[in-house]
């Protein structure tokens, strides 16, 4: 695996992927949830799932990230997207040299910053809370917008909110399944939308793959989904 991703990343063959994120109140704003892909010599496409876990063994999760962060940028430029989603993994988190970076490639490619949001997941922003906070100011100040994911999968979710300023948070999947028969879920989901709302942070839910979910979310208060109720990902094209 070390072989093909560097050899993927010599020759350029990853690519993105792109799943709009759908407003439940009515907002214009046109948000997609990025993620890669990879491409094997015979141009056949790799999942994260199959090539991101030898990547970070391997200390390769960060050009990964990099080459992502960079195609984003660029798609910015040229298309300008309300928001795209990008996700940051541990290694990026952790990698003082992140910032100085992402400041020469918003220069180079003069993408408006505020069009980015990087994403974090709760686990590493929990494990790592103090470099999560650095982070996290440091985008803040150059107006990029930021979120946690998978939220709602850890021990002091609501605790987390208080001690991390983002903007938006993903309520995580895991508590969608059989959400609209389950009164315990949808007082977790409740409360996360509410006390979400208390800080004026955006929440979206994920992974919502029929209606009656998504009829609970949006009478719990949540702002928007995604999930293949609303489209499943595709090759990057922008549109609603």
């Amino acid at each position: 695996w070390v072989k093909h991703i560097r050899a993927a990343l010599a020759e350029n063959r990853f690519h993105l992927v792109q799943q709009p994120v759908a407003s439940l109140t009515g907002s214009a704003l046109k948000l997609f949830d990025i993620a890669v892909r990879m491409l094997d010599n015979q141009a056949r496409e790799v999942l994260p799932s199959e090539f991101l876990p030898a990547a970070e063994r391997n200390d390769l999760v960060r050009e990964i990230d990099r080459w992502v962060l960079a195609a984003a940028l660029n798609l910015i430029a040229r298309r300008q997207p309300d928001l795209l989603f990008v996700r940051l993994s541990r290694d990026s988190v952790l990698d003082g040299t992140l910032i100085e970076w992402l400041d020469g490639q918003l220069k180079s490619t003069l993408a408006e910053p505020q069009r980015l949001c990087l994403q974090l997941t709760e686990e590493t922003a929990t494990r790592y809370q103090q470099p999560a906070r650095q982070l996290l100011e440091e985008l803040r100040k150059r107006r990029i917008q930021t979120a946690l994911e998978n939220f709602g999968s850890g021990p002091d979710s609501l605790g987390l909110l208080g001690a991390l300023a983002v903007d938006y948070i993903k309520i995580d999947g895991s508590l969608m399944q059989g959400l609209s028969g389950n009164p315990e879920l949808q007082q977790r989901v409740g409360a996360i939308a509410a006390a979400a709302g208390k800080r004026a942070i955006q929440t979206i839910a994920e992974r919502i793959e029929d209606a009656n979910t998504m009829a609970v979310v949006w009478q719990l208060g949540v702002h928007y989904i995604q999930g293949y109720l609303v489209h499943g990902t595709e090759e990057v094209v922008l549109k609603s």
